[in-house]
């Protein structure tokens, strides 16, 4: 738990901290994902029994390999160990980190509880950027460090866009609204977490940024959801087919494509969100172009946008591509995509069926609470990308969603039919002949 601590609390160091090894950027959470590399292959070796693998393991394992692979027939042997090599220490490290120290209901609880301070220190040190619009955490890390800091203050609504000791602020605002529904499942039993509640959505909202803002509405309005439909076991399933009964009416009264009109209205800006859906558009029409880059992708090479027809949405796909699903497809392609989204979605099913399986009812409300937050994440990661720690962050709330543990139902119900180990061990010594 204590390497889980330091990773975490890593997030908080500014780049101006950053120092550069011949190619490698080398941050203060890459540092320690590094220095974390003995320890989770000897854990894992070491661990097999006491650790539950499943499918989830299997896919995590090929999110990350598959990148250095594509990136080698791309663009060589170098890259593939350079560009390929960090992102899969960014993805599988810590995901396997948290799936080694993070699989009962009170280890869930200290992880919390350690992402709560990074939420809560993020709070207050984003509050004053809010209101001066000066950004103080890179200010005094750029004069201790040396470093050139260039950023300059962004308003939006009427609010200065807080970054905190993040590189943007739309990272400050993402981690800030990981923390919303777990904060308020566990407010129920301890009051003093709603504080934490009100720093995640107060986080979200100082970033002026639409993904996290949306990540905090899709956390409330799904606990909303759970308190509505109290005591019904389908109510996810009932959840699904609403949407689907949603999608199938705008589709029929709205002369655009549902997907669109979600883009345009889920998100704050509706400029913002008709950009996205173009983005996802153009980016398939791209990828669609030739076989070996709907499997192995294109690399960083931005000259595959050069058959967009269209001028703007060229060059905007040129300087950015805002969707972490986005990135992963057109990079190593639609394989990476499929992997990813099974993996996803094996996560969350898993979730799911460790809530149903609880017999206790604090355990249940929990591991729904991280669900939701896996949701949520997911959910954003459609109009956002998760770069450098962002990305180890997504992973590691994938990873605690997992689970380990035997219902404790199931637990007692073997112990009764399987006689233990120091009754075996009686009955021999009572009954040496019979034994």
């Amino acid at each position: 738990m204590n390497a889980i601590r330091i990773l975490l609390l890593s997030f908080l160091i500014p780049s101006e901290f950053n120092f550069i090894l011949g190619s490698f950027v080398l941050s203060a959470y890459r540092l320690i994902l590094i220095f974390l590399i003995p320890y989770v292959v000897w854990s894992i070796l070491t661990k097999t029994r006491a650790v539950r693998w499943n499918a989830c393991d299997a896919f995590a394992l090929a999110i990350g390999v598959w990148p250095m692979i594509a990136f080698g027939l791309n663009t060589g042997m170098g890259a593939a160990f350079e560009s390929g090599g960090i992102l899969a220490l960014e993805l599988v490290l810590p995901y396997f980190l948290i799936r080694l120290n993070i699989n009962t209901h009170q280890q869930r609880i200290a992880f919390s509880k350690v992402l709560f301070l990074v939420v809560a220190i993020l709070f207050f040190l984003g509050l004053p950027e809010s209101i001066s619009g000066r950004h103080f955490t890179h200010e005094l890390a750029s004069a201790l460090s040396g470093a050139n800091y260039n950023g300059s203050p962004e308003q939006r609504f009427g609010i200065w866009r807080a970054m905190g000791p993040t590189d943007h602020a739309i990272i400050f605002g993402t981690l800030c609204a990981i923390a919303m529904a777990t904060a308020i499942a566990m407010a129920k039993r301890r009051p003093k977490f709603w504080f934490i509640a009100i720093f995640s959505g107060a986080g979200a909202l100082m970033s002026a940024s639409s993904a996290p803002i949306l990540a905090v509405m899709v956390q409330l309005a799904m606990l909303a959801w759970v308190r509505i439909t109290r005591g019904r076991k389908n109510r996810w399933w009932l959840l699904l087919g609403l949407f689907l009964a949603f999608y199938i009416v705008v589709d029929i009264l709205s002369n655009r494509d549902p997907i669109r009109v979600m883009f345009t209205y889920l998100l704050l800006n509706p400029e913002t969100g008709y950009a996205r859906y173009y983005m996802w558009v153009n980016s398939f029409e791209v990828v669609a172009q030739s076989t070996w880059g709907l499997f192995f992708g294109y690399g960083y090479d931005i000259g595959i946008f050069a058959i967009i027809e269209n001028q703007y949405w060229r060059h905007l796909l040129e300087n950015t591509v805002d969707s972490f699903w986005l990135v992963m497809m057109l990079r190593f392609g639609l394989t990476s995509l499929l992997l990813f989204s099974i993996f996803v979605i094996l996560v969350l099913a898993r979730s799911l069926r460790y809530v149903f399986d609880r017999h206790h009812k604090r355990e249940r409300h929990f591991m729904q609470a991280w669900f939701i937050t896996a949701f949520a994440m997911t959910l954003i990661a459609t109009t956002v990308h998760f770069w450098g720690y962002m990305a180890s962050m997504y992973m590691m709330v994938l990873a605690v969603c997992v689970g380990g543990e035997r219902s404790r139902k199931k637990v007692e119900i073997q112990s009764r039919l399987e006689p233990s180990k120091t009754a075996n061990k009686t009955f021999r010594r009572r009954h040496p002949i019979d034994a």
